[in-house]
């Protein structure tokens, strides 16, 4: 069944003739124009972000807008790193476009990422759509079999009409291979991030837009603990200009502002880009209102365990997308779970004796 459109489009022709040779789900017909030449049509491209993905929960074949006129009409995962590895399995290397850093209104905000294909259509995510991204798009293809990196850069504006957006902020777009080699950093970030661990990415790139490092920093032990980690990477990369207390600041910098640094080598620049755990979410109580609030914490990127005294009401049948489920008396749970500082508790159960009982015991 195709999707009603429900809404205009409007992007600049030049994107759209880009997405022409994309898959598509569906054409829109742009409104005449005031000097009324012919309209032209835009292909639906599959595209969506996190917020957009609130608005689908219930999984009905429905077309909803993005600003810079992309629609979606089913919820995909997205999972970077995980898509990442699976392209690895078959390509020697990927494209990964990352906003690093966003000032003013812009159309997608910092940490924003996308992954290219080897024909320069984006395979996953987005950077913000519109002809910014097609620019983006057209450079990641470019540079597929270079295995450089590069940082563009775009004033949206009206000095920079070119791009079709005129939101009046500026952002940084990090362009850079993914190879083979990277598999087992990537493996590692993806399991630091579902252990609902936070770290900073550590990337170096010379002059010639080569990357020559890619690391992976803890941030668990506090400053002590990055001090010793940079003087543990410093003895295998000695062409860093900077301390170890310098560099651990840094580091500090990035993950506590939640920031990518940027840091200015003799022949090149070290990116600090800072990987945020994956936050969990526990549900105490399997009902009707959980089951909702489940579905859509799980597409926003929760980590969801469910938690109840019933069988039926604590399963995966019941609750597919939860990564756990967990069917235990309320006051024995908390001897099974893991709780951090990214942990989240949201209490529902079918009464309030057994509410008052786990609030009680979570606030300890």
């Amino acid at each position: 069944m195709r999707p009603e459109i429900i809404d205009r489009v409007s992007v600049c022709e030049r994107q759209a003739e880009r997405s022409r040779s994309l898959s598509y789900d569906a054409i829109a017909t742009v409104p005449p124009r005031r000097d009324g030449s012919t309209p032209f049509k835009v292909p639906i491209v599959n595209r969506l972000n996190q917020s957009e993905a609130l608005l689908n929960v219930d999984n009905t074949q429905r077309l909803l807008y993005i600003g810079a006129g992309y629609f979606r009409t089913n919820i995909p995962s997205m999972d970077i790193l995980h898509e990442i590895l699976s392209a690895l399995e078959s390509e020697d290397s990927v494209i990964l476009a990352t906003i690093i850093s966003a000032s003013g209104s812009t159309p997608a905000s910092a940490f924003s990422k996308m992954l290219v294909k080897k024909d320069g259509s984006a395979w996953m995510g987005t950077v913000g759509g519109g002809c910014l991204e097609g620019d983006v798009l057209e450079a990641a293809q470019r540079m597929y079999g270079q295995r450089k990196a590069e940082v563009m850069t775009f004033h949206l504006n009206e000095d920079d009409m070119v791009h079709g957006l005129i939101c009046g902020g500026s952002l940084d777009v990090l362009i850079e291979p993914i190879l083979r080699t990277h598999v087992s950093l990537i493996k590692e970030m993806k399991a630091l991030r579902d252990e609902g661990e936070d770290g900073v990415v550590a990337t170096m790139i010379d002059e010639s837009g080569t990357v020559t490092a890619k690391l992976l920093i803890r941030v668990a032990h506090g400053t002590d603990g990055l001090r010793d980690e940079w003087k543990q990477i410093l003895s295998n990369v000695p062409t860093l200009q900077f301390s170890t207390d310098e560099l651990a600041e840094e580091t500090h910098k990035a993950h506590h502002r939640n920031e990518t640094r940027r840091l200015k080598l003799q022949h090149g620049e070290l990116f600090l880009e800072p990987l945020i755990g994956q936050p969990g979410l526990i549900i105490f109580g399997g009902g009707h209102v959980s089951k909702s609030i489940s579905r859509v914490a799980s597409i926003a990127g929760f980590g969801v365990t469910i938690v109840d005294d019933r069988k039926e009401y604590a399963n995966p049948d019941r609750f597919p997308e939860a990564v756990r489920t967990l069917a235990v008396e309320f006051h024995d749970a908390f001897e099974q779970l893991t709780i951090k500082h990214s942990t989240y508790i949201i209490i529902t159960t079918r009464g309030h004796r057994s509410d008052e009982e786990i609030l009680e015991r979570a606030l300890k």
